[in-house]
């Protein structure tokens, strides 16, 4: 096996790759990278080649740790048949050589939780309510191409709900530049109501700007006249579509703006030719969880429990490794101090 490292010019032919494959994701495409890349992150793209064939492709972000060197992080990667054995061990051994200061690789690949893990990987920390950085269950909606059919598949009160919102008169559009902040203004809202932690405002101005910039967004506003009640940033590369961000104001939760702007956000995914749309992390299936009314939320839409087997880590340097996680729990909270009242964004 040999691996390329792909320069800017050949993005659309990386895309394409990771669009097209059945393992591959959103994340693992050239815009997340982009996004990171402005929040300290060093991005790299490379794909495997194999007797002359293109057999798998990986965007990895690299940062310094100070005291124990580099570590690298694969969010959804890599994009590579987990079946293939052989491969993952190959694949292990190009990476100490491309990276030889780091002394770990994280990835949360997309491989269901009943596979084998990949040789040489040890189980990574499953952290917080979702059970790894990036969630390691998921409801997804599988599109047919047909929106009648899919239609269908919803809840019979979703239906009704997204019918009720049309019939009061909330319609739904696509947001431009300028409407950029009337999202933000929403997810500010929404946090405070639900009580959960935002990154700083300008986070999220990368990633509208960043996947808007490459095509591969919508943002679906839902309201009457014009006051906008609800929004959806919805992504989609090649097969794949992902629920990224959702945000709403009290104003039209009794008019269900929410569940307008949401079906038009999957309409959308399925119109770009997606085969999944990914509504992201999810409770187990378990009453008492505190987020258990999320999963009702989302599992209503006609998707289905994946379960991936969460995340992976690859020791490079060993001593390193084994120190950092030690360390982890002390830098995890650290961090954590951080995006709270350090990079907090204004109330």
């Amino acid at each position: 096996m040999e691996i390329e490292e792909i320069p800017q010019a050949r993005r659309v032919e990386f895309d394409a790759f990771v669009g097209a494959h059945i393992w591959g994701d959103v994340l693992q495409g050239w815009a997340w990278g982009d996004v990171k890349g402005a929040f300290g992150w060093h991005p790299h793209r490379f794909l495997l080649h194999e007797y002359g064939q293109v057999i798998g492709a990986l965007s990895v972000l690299r940062r310094e740790v100070p005291v124990f060197g580099e570590i690298l992080y694969a969010p959804r990667g890599p994009v590579l048949d987990p079946g293939k054995r052989g491969t993952w061990r190959d694949f292990s051994r190009l990476l100490r050589r491309r990276f030889p200061r780091a002394f770990a690789f994280v990835c949360e690949p997309r491989i269901d939780e009943e596979m084998k893990r990949p040789p040489r990987f040890w189980r990574g920390r499953r952290r917080g309510l979702f059970q790894g950085i990036q969630p390691r269950i998921v409801a997804e909606i599988p599109l047919s191409g047909n929106l009648e059919r899919d239609f269908e598949r919803l809840h019979p009160k979703c239906r009704y709900n997204v019918r009720l919102a049309e019939r009061r008169g909330i319609a739904t559009r696509k947001g431009e530049t300028a409407d950029r902040s009337t999202f933000l203004r929403l997810l500010q809202i929404t946090a405070r109501r639900d009580g959960f932690h935002l990154r700083a405002s300008r986070f999220y101005s990368e990633v509208l700007r960043a996947f808007a910039d490459a095509g591969q967004a919508a943002l679906l506003l839902a309201g009457r006249g014009d006051e906008d009640y609800a929004g959806v940033f919805a992504v989609r590369l090649g097969r794949h579509a992902i629920y990224l961000y959702g945000a709403s104001d009290g104003a039209g939760r009794r008019d269900m703006a929410a569940y307008a702007c949401q079906w038009a956000a999957i309409r959308w995914a399925e119109e770009c030719g997606a085969e999944r749309y990914d509504m992201t992390g999810m409770a187990p299936s378990d009453a008492r969880h505190p987020l258990s009314g999320l999963r009702r939320f989302k599992m209503q839409w006609g998707a289905v429990e994946r379960r991936y087997i969460g995340p992976l880590d690859l020791p490079l340097r060993l001593p390193n490794y084994l120190l950092y996680r030690l360390a982890e729990p002390l830098v995890a909270r650290l961090s954590l101090w951080r995006q709270r009242f350090v990079a907090r964004p204004a109330q």
